[in-house]
């Protein structure tokens, strides 16, 4: 996944390093050891934190590169015939990429938690709280410029209702969007009294009472 779409293809690039690292470990030692050690590192790290958040596994790539570049010189005599086929899978990478990620990912108006941001800015007043969870945590303060009520910092319903309280006692507007919400905390917000204030798509925009 970290080279393509493909799974098939990944897998064979996947052998090929281990046909580099099998070369490299006997005949460049210390390359070998440097690329093993590195995706060993890198695996104990990211199987023990976010495991399925597959853009940090790009760590990869750097020790992969220098075991599929081993697996080439271990062709010999077909070197000069590997090292051309690497280069045009470097080559096709780079158009795969730029296509299927890049970019797409470029398009502001792809970006639904950017136009999400975007439109609750347009929503809400300039002093408004706004409960966030996942990436709302970083586009709710940066793009709406609003002050995010993270979820992540009430351990129970109970103490998240308080805090509302206290926001909504000092004047200052809450809202939220209960789809992007953990369940509890959308349950515990609707508890204490709601009103629809605005909808796109498949999301609604509500003031807390």
């Amino acid at each position: 996944e970290m080279l393509s779409g493909s799974a098939a293809f990944g897998a064979c690039a996947w052998a090929a390093a281990a046909f580099g690292a099998a070369w490299a470990l006997r005949e460049r030692p210390k390359a070998g050891r440097l690329a093993l050690l590195w995706l060993a590192s890198y695996a104990l790290l990211y199987t023990n934190w976010q495991p399925t958040t597959v853009v940090y596994r790009y760590t990869d790539v750097p020790a992969l590169w220098l075991l599929l570049a081993c697996a080439v010189e271990a062709a010999r005599p077909t070197a000069r015939l590997g090292g051309a086929a690497l280069g045009c899978l470097a080559v096709f990478l780079a158009a795969w990429n730029a296509g299927a990620s890049i970019l797409p990912g470029s398009r502001p108006e792809l970006n639904a938690d950017l136009q999400r941001a975007l439109w609750l800015q347009r929503e809400t007043p300039e002093d408004a709280w706004i409960a966030v969870h996942a990436t709302e945590q970083v586009y709710v303060p940066y793009f709406s410029e609003r002050r995010p009520l993270n979820i992540r910092y009430f351990a129970e319903p109970e103490a998240l209702k308080a805090r509302v309280r206290a926001a909504r006692a000092a004047g200052e507007p809450v809202y939220a969007v209960p789809e992007v919400l953990p369940d509890w905390a959308s349950g515990a917000l609707e508890q204490l009294g709601w009103k629809q204030v605005s909808q796109r798509r498949d999301e609604r925009l509500f003031l807390i009472k």
